[in-house]
């Protein structure tokens, strides 16, 4: 392993860049927020079926 990292031969660690990081981010809380949308669509359905409505 010296051998490698005195030969600069030593493998790198991936890091994202803070730009890769912040896309990241957002795309996690997107598909947080899409989760959310459809739990609530599926206890709205649920709702209304108790109520006697049915979807066409």
């Amino acid at each position: 392993m010296l051998k490698l990292l005195l030969e600069d031969r030593f493998p790198r660690i991936w890091v994202p860049s803070p730009e890769n990081r912040d896309l990241r981010q957002l795309l996690w809380h997107r598909h947080r927020l899409v989760q959310m949308r459809t739990r609530i669509m599926n206890q709205l359905q649920a709702v209304a079926m108790n109520e006697g409505y049915r979807w066409k």
